[in-house]
């Protein structure tokens, strides 16, 4: 999540009714993460599951959305609580992503209805895992603080099967920008120019994204940042006539820049190691 955003978040959280506001900042975090997810994984692989004891993809995103109308039902006021069946009934990629959708939708009118002092009003919820749930009284707020980890846990789950067939996890992707307005009188120039402040943008698989760019030169040796909405990554690299080359980290996310040097732009491609590559252009 961008710092503005999670910032915007944070300070709206400090007025009104800030513990439900909380605790919907907290839920919609894990509510955009898991549909993108379910929408992200092929349709070939909703059998799939990592060990035989375990849930498929297909069942544990039936499982998410019946979760979802049990936990979200019991703090609305349903006695029973809902019990769509979701995760025995359906298996196609098309009527689970509906379903999941249909599911966080119910749950978005809970939170989005909750209130502090509704908050702690008691009620009976049944808590714990498969084959171990009893009921007990907690606060409804409580019970909303229970279903957003036990979808956090199972997002976590879904990273794996995920990341097993190769696709990256919409909580790892790259954030996408406005495109950068580049100008049309760049000029070639000197390798040796390459020094100071660039505006870059960067074409990733999620989209574009812009930042600043600063580089300082010390012979061969290049030292520099890149800012971005989601913070500062800190680059080393190497300088010849021929190539630019720059390497830093985000978080777990290593960054490999190269780019054919020059005075007044650069171009060139940007690997994400381990995903899939990119290209960049920079201007000053």
């Amino acid at each position: 999540m961008p710092p503005v955003i999670l910032f915007a978040l944070l300070l709206q959280a400090t007025t009104g009714n800030p513990l439900s506001t909380g605790a919907r900042s907290n839920y919609g975090i894990v509510k955009n993460w898991i549909p993108r997810a379910a929408a992200k994984m092929p349709e070939e692989y909703y059998d799939f599951r990592p060990a035989p004891a375990v849930r498929s993809f297909s069942q544990l995103i039936g499982h998410l959305a019946d979760a979802n109308y049990r936990m979200c039902s019991a703090v609305a006021g349903d006695n029973p609580a809902m019990d769509e069946g979701i995760e025995k009934s359906k298996s196609l990629k098309s009527d689970l992503v509906k379903a999941l959708d249909q599911s966080f939708a119910y749950c978005d009118n809970v939170y989005a209805n909750m209130t502090d002092a509704a908050g702690t009003t008691i009620i009976n919820f049944d808590a714990g895992g498969e084959g171990t749930r009893r009921p007990i009284q907690m606060p409804k707020l409580s019970a909303l603080a229970f279903h957003t980890q036990h979808a956090f846990e199972h997002y976590g789950n879904i990273v794996t099967y995920l990341r097993m067939k190769g696709i990256v996890p919409p909580d790892s992707e790259l954030t996408s920008s406005s495109p950068l307005t580049t100008p049309g009188d760049a000029k070639p120039g000197s390798h040796k120019d390459v020094g100071g402040e660039w505006k870059v943008q960067v074409e990733t698989p999620n989209g574009p994204v812009t930042a600043r760019l600063i580089i300082n030169i010390d012979g061969s040796n290049l030292a520099g940042t890149l800012d971005w909405d989601r913070g500062t990554v800190a680059l080393t690299g190497t300088l010849t006539p021929r190539e630019l080359r720059l390497n830093g980290q985000w978080q777990t996310l290593k960054l490999v820049f190269l780019a054919t040097p020059g005075a007044e732009a650069l171009a060139g491609t940007v690997d994400f190691v381990g995903h899939p590559s990119g290209t960049w252009t920079a201007f000053r």
